[in-house]
């Protein structure tokens, strides 16, 4: 009985916690365009308009399924052990793009699914990148009509951020199930993730709006 009360006790701790940590993050997403002005109003309207115009152009659909492939096999790629906690989380990365660019494609579904594989694949915590990735890309479709028009700058810090809202839920996962914890290292991969916002941007960007010949 005492046993069943304290995993009770830890789990509504940790859906406390990350109920938080969510709320937290959502707040400095609605709070970031203050910080930066706002964003400029010419800057959106070329935004816009860019959104505008590749409405129109020809999609690759074969992208969507390769980028998450390739994604998922980057995360068991073998590197080092020195670089392996700072291993960007490829999932997340690539997961984001499609929430932001492919809504009615990619949603929590996708997101929770490609967790399960994920899990399965790397032989973590049943159901820890589930529900990581699904806490991921709700903020991310919460927010979507927002940050679909910040700069790329802005977007990358606003993934950094989210980047680091997963580190603190995994971190709490493996609390609360008495799991072993990640090192000091392993919260560098956030600001890893952040840099490489805006290149995979534009790499997925250029391969999903190709001319098909």
């Amino acid at each position: 009985n005492r046993s069943g009360a304290r995993i009770r006790t830890r789990t509504l701790t940790c859906i406390c916690i990350c109920i938080c940590i969510c709320t937290c993050t959502c707040t400095c997403i609605c709070i970031c365009p203050c910080i930066s002005n706002r964003a400029a109003p010419a800057a959106a309207a070329a935004a816009r308009n860019h959104r505008t115009g590749t409405m129109s152009r020809p999609r690759n659909a074969w992208v969507l399924p390769v980028s998450l492939l390739l994604a998922l096999l980057l995360g068991l790629v073998p590197l080092p052990a020195l670089l392996q906690p700072v291993r960007p989380y490829w999932l997340a990365l690539v997961l984001a793009y499609w929430v932001l660019e492919e809504p009615e494609k990619v949603g929590l579904g996708v997101a929770f699914l490609l967790g399960v594989v994920a899990d399965l694949a790397f032989g973590g915590l049943l159901g820890e990148q589930a529900m990581r990735l699904a806490i991921f890309a709700f903020i991310l479709d919460r927010f979507r009509a927002r940050l679909r028009f910040f700069p790329l700058s802005q977007q990358a810090l606003a993934i950094g951020g989210l980047l680091v809202n997963d580190r603190v839920v995994s971190a709490v996962v493996h609390v609360v199930l008495g799991a072993p914890q990640h090192p000091w290292t392993f919260w560098w991969a956030p600001l890893l993730g952040m840099l490489l916002w805006a290149p995979l941007h534009f790499a997925l960007d250029a391969l999903r709006l190709r001319r098909r010949t």
